[in-house]
């Protein structure tokens, strides 16, 4: 071997097939990576476990769960005794009229929107038996002058609820408001 032979730094191949230097080494513990109890949990995802056949079974088309058979009846028969439209109905839960669509079709209910609604079947009953099932949508809509001018639906979608009732009770007990 000749001694005044140049020999190319060992390296990677670049574009051109010459070699280049390969950056500074580094040191060991940087690359290397460390087995605590921790890292190894956040290198793997934990197995997926299997759902109950009952869960998996318990799922709409929509995905969402299904509601007992009678919940959809449920609520579309307390509409219709309230003598609602669904955009009103859905007006005194805080609720869209879409929503109540699909709950009447099946869809799944919020926790929130079924004491809304179990609510609202108490008022039917109480309103039913203070004056003719024909006159409560009536009442419903009209203005009354104990709200401040307000109707019974648009005090109960602002939280006054307490108030509407107080009016139920008057009327079903026959003292006067």
């Amino acid at each position: 071997m000749a001694a005044h032979a140049k020999r190319a730094p060992v390296g990677r191949q670049g574009k051109a097939g010459r070699s280049r230097p390969s950056g500074p080494k580094k040191s060991p513990s940087v690359t290397k990576a460390v087995k605590t109890p921790v890292a190894a949990s956040l290198g793997t995802a934990p197995p997926k476990q299997k759902r109950p056949a009952s869960s998996a079974a318990a799922k709409s088309a929509s995905g969402g769960p299904v509601l007992p058979p009678d919940m959809a009846r449920r609520i579309a028969k307390a509409r219709k005794r309230l003598g609602l439209t669904q955009r009103l109905f859905a007006r005194m839960i805080g609720a869209t009229d879409r929503a109540v669509a699909s709950w009447e079709r099946g869809a799944a209910v919020s926790p929130m929107a079924s004491k809304q609604i179990a609510e609202l079947e108490r008022l039917a009953g109480e309103l039913e038996g203070s004056m003719k099932p024909e006159f409560i949508p009536t009442w419903l809509n009209a203005p009354l002058q104990v709200l401040g001018g307000s109707s019974p639906i648009e005090a109960w979608g602002r939280g006054e609820a307490d108030r509407v009732w107080r009016l139920a009770f008057f009327m079903g007990s026959g003292l006067p408001t």
